[in-house]
């Protein structure tokens, strides 16, 4: 995947795309934030610039380093930290991006291989991040000694997960896609709507009846394999990304499915929650590809 070559508006228009969209995926993530105020338990952001230096080129790094600057001084960073902080976000896409490039990473993720590189690529280039952000902090006095490696920890996880549920959509969405989005646009809304009350409402009740909830979570794999055989992974993509966010909204507010008295807990089983949807929609992915291709030589036989 390469990016091709545009004029000027055009290139600048991308920039301002990608700029507008991690500040406002930058800005919401910091609304749940974990650590202080600048480690988020998702950071989509990540998602975003990969995806973009993927689609659009390098040039790409630009706007997302003055979109992280602006995240943190915005959020209430000085102004040296801010810059400091900022170093290592465009630098960990690139790396993940250079990653993909380099071992021929198809966007469907119709191979296995794909998922197992872009599982591998993401985690890798998100070390370089975690590491810079959390070492900025450090020397801003931001955080303490004692606390870094959970810091890092949480940062280089978060922005993994981050990563991991928006990319797959942002690869694949195309002229196609968005227009079945948008032609499902109120039964997808309404449907976020209803999760999201049963959630925060209905979810509580039946805690307070049975004292634990968490394996309820395993209700919703049938629905992310039947996006993913009837939408793809661009469609799974859609239905884990809205989930996901309503969970981390509902824990963050002591509610849902996740919420758990020991906060630590209920992290770590958000995120391999999160992570193991994706992952499962991506192998129905490429099992769906496995069977069409086998379907075809029987033909063609």
């Amino acid at each position: 995947m390469t990016a091709d070559t545009v004029g000027m508006p055009v290139m600048l228009g991308r920039m301002l795309t990608v700029y507008l969209a991690y500040l406002v995926a930058g800005k919401l993530g910091l609304l749940i934030p974990y650590v202080g105020s600048h480690i988020a338990l998702i950071w989509l952001p990540t998602g975003i610039a990969i995806a973009a230096i993927l689609r659009w080129g390098f040039i790409s790094v630009i706007p997302i380093y003055l979109a992280s600057f602006t995240v943190n001084f915005l959020t209430g960073a000085p102004l040296v930290l801010s810059v400091q902080m900022s170093i290592g976000n465009p630098i960990g896409p690139m790396a993940a991006a250079m990653l993909l490039q380099h071992f021929d990473f198809k966007s469907a993720l119709d191979r296995m291989r794909d998922i197992l590189l872009l599982l591998a690529s993401v985690s890798t280039g998100m070390l370089i991040t975690a590491s810079s952000g959390v070492l900025a902090l450090v020397m801003g006095g931001a955080i303490g000694k004692g606390e870094v490696l959970q810091a890092w920890f949480i940062w280089w996880l978060g922005d993994s997960v981050g990563a991991l549920l928006i990319l797959p959509l942002l690869l694949n969405l195309g002229r196609k896609e968005a227009t079945v989005f948008w032609r499902y646009r109120l039964k997808i809304l309404f449907g976020f709507v209803i999760f999201s009350v049963f959630d925060w409402y209905a979810f509580d009740f039946l805690k307070a009846q049975t004292g634990q909830l968490m394996w309820l979570s395993f209700l919703l794999l049938p629905l992310v394999i039947w996006a993913a055989m009837r939408y793809g992974i661009s469609g799974a993509s859609v239905v884990i990304l809205g989930v996901s966010l309503s969970e981390v909204w509902a824990m963050a507010n002591q509610r849902g499915l996740f919420f758990h008295a020991d906060m630590h807990q209920s992290i770590f089983s958000l995120w391999i929650f999160m992570a193991t949807m994706m992952i499962v929609a991506m192998m129905v992915v490429v099992l769906q590809a496995r069977h069409k291709l086998s379907e075809k030589a029987l033909r063609d036989s």
